[in-house]
């Protein structure tokens, strides 16, 4: 558990002076190249997120043009990964986590045919709001650091997977921080052409670029950062399970200060971990 896991698509979000959003397909995710000696960051400050006016739209508009004969209607919801990792907290009495930061939270949902799509929206607190600043520690510089675009415009990269939990059959977007540079194993799809392909503009105004690289789902890399204190494995495990991402780095400064990272492979943590919760799945699909 989780079953049939499969990769679906991807899509990277490129920053543009253009009035219009624009999403570049397959995209292509920043690549793990991390410092070597220990290196002090500044800290991110206040920074404004990439805003889509749909954020939905990308999600689909991917499908669509990688996996145009995918099934919907047998999907029994699409929703992003940390709406599963909420729900999952909601369903485990983990108040600590689920309310994230003390933050109150509601889910909209949109029900179409036989499946359900979710998408999270805060309480006083719109999600991706273009007027909206937010402090973000050191870890988006952490990630600046340790890794390099292929796009040179890349402001993030997302990707979409699909799976079966108990009687759901879901699709799950997540964002990525990077990858690694491993070889493809020779069952692995080709890699598409980092070159520029056609581009088209939508009916709602959302610019789309057939450009990137596809890169095998074993090589997704998750980055976490925390002041001094280390970081516990059962804060990010959720989030890790729900994305089937089992490349983990975990970064400690001293306000701004890191020592050289390391990648580590959880699969054997994320085993351990799911057999630990094996009680909560029995309720969590029925949330």
């Amino acid at each position: 558990m989780p079953f049939e896991f499969k990769h679906v698509a991807s899509y990277t979000v490129l920053q543009s002076e253009a009035p219009e959003s624009t999403i570049a397909i397959p995209g292509h995710p920043p690549k793990w190249n991390p410092f070597t000696e220990p290196k002090k960051l500044k800290s991110d400050g206040l920074q404004m997120e990439p805003y889509l006016k749909n954020d939905l739209e990308p999600l689909f508009r991917a499908i669509d043009i990688e996996k145009p004969l995918l099934n919907m209607d047998h999907m029994s919801l699409v929703t992003d990964a940390c709406v599963l990792r909420k729900l999952f907290h909601y369903a485990s009495s983990d108040k600590q986590h689920s309310l994230h930061e003390n933050q109150l939270w509601s889910l909209d949902t949109e029900v179409s045919g036989d499946w359900t799509v979710v998408f999270r929206h805060f309480r006083g607190r719109p999600w991706r709001n273009p007027n909206r600043r937010e402090s973000l520690g050191y870890g988006r510089n952490f990630e600046r650091a340790d890794t390099t675009n292929a796009i040179k415009e890349n402001a993030e990269h997302q990707r979409i997977i699909r799976y079966r939990i108990a009687f759901l059959r879901v699709i799950v977007r997540y964002e990525v921080d990077g990858f690694i540079d491993n070889e493809p194993s020779p069952n692995e799809e080709p890699t598409a052409s980092l070159e520029l392909g056609k581009a088209e503009t939508t009916s709602s105004g959302l610019r789309i670029l057939e450009h990137g690289q596809k890169v095998s789902p074993r090589s997704i890399v998750e980055m976490k950062t925390k002041l001094v204190s280390p970081i516990l494995f059962e804060d990010v495990a959720c989030q890790l399970w729900f994305s089937r991402v089992s490349n983990l780095v975990l970064a400690t400064h001293d306000y701004g200060p890191f020592t050289p990272p390391e990648v580590k492979d959880v699969t054997e943590s994320l085993k351990y971990w799911q057999e630990k919760n094996q009680k909560i799945w029995i309720d969590w699909p029925a949330v």
